[in-house]
């Protein structure tokens, strides 16, 4: 049997080679293990305000410019945060171009599960990758709320999270449990089974 990875890269070279207009290679997604190994940092987070910021790391794409958005720690499950506030700059959402980049979008007041890489200013970290995976926001996830959640591990986390925004009022946080769910279960041809399809 074909597994749906490889089809996908296969589709994906085959495009390219066809020169078919805005095709690109994408990495695979990674599991949640492999993201926790990645991250230098790993906090639950609530977004207070977000504002362009010059950073060369993020030079190269075309398009796009790196914002860093401020956030109030809740909960720190790997790393140091040097602070109750962080700094964690990515690329925001913008226009689909030829070429996007791994971007974010984060809403004011939300929490969110981030993964991050750091930098050379305590405090300050970013994006774990400028290119996106196949799971187009890996590396942040929507939490449902406040909950610190400490003494779980990631993936325990993330499944709470998941399952909680289930319980939303709000139609679109429904979804977006559901879809994430969905992925991390193998249901998509990202083929990731983070999470027991049953």
């Amino acid at each position: 049997m074909i597994r749906a990875p490889f089809v996908a890269s296969m589709l994906a070279a085959a495009s390219l080679a066809a020169g078919s207009a805005g095709a690109y290679l994408v990495a695979m997604s990674l599991s949640l293990d492999e993201l926790a190994r990645e991250a230098d940092f790993i906090a639950k987070a609530t977004v207070l305000d977000s504002e362009p910021v010059v950073d060369r790391w993020f030079d190269g794409v075309s398009g796009y410019r790196p914002v860093q958005t401020r956030m109030q720690v809740l909960a720190t499950y790997k790393g140091d945060a040097g602070g109750s506030e962080i700094g964690f700059r990515h690329f925001p959402e913008g226009p689909d171009l030829q070429y996007v980049p791994q971007r974010y979008r984060f809403e004011r007041g939300r929490t969110y599960v981030v993964f991050a890489s750091a930098t050379s200013e305590r405090g300050v970290f970013r994006q774990l990758w400028k290119s996106h995976r196949t799971q187009p926001d890996q590396g942040v996830v929507l939490a449902a709320g406040n909950d610190p959640r400490t003494g779980r591990s990631i993936k325990e986390v993330v499944f709470a999270e998941l399952t909680d925004l289930l319980k939303s009022p709000t139609t679109a946080d429904v979804k977006y449990g559901l879809s994430h769910l969905d992925w991390l279960s193998g249901a998509t041809w990202g083929y990731q089974q983070d999470f027991d399809r049953a």
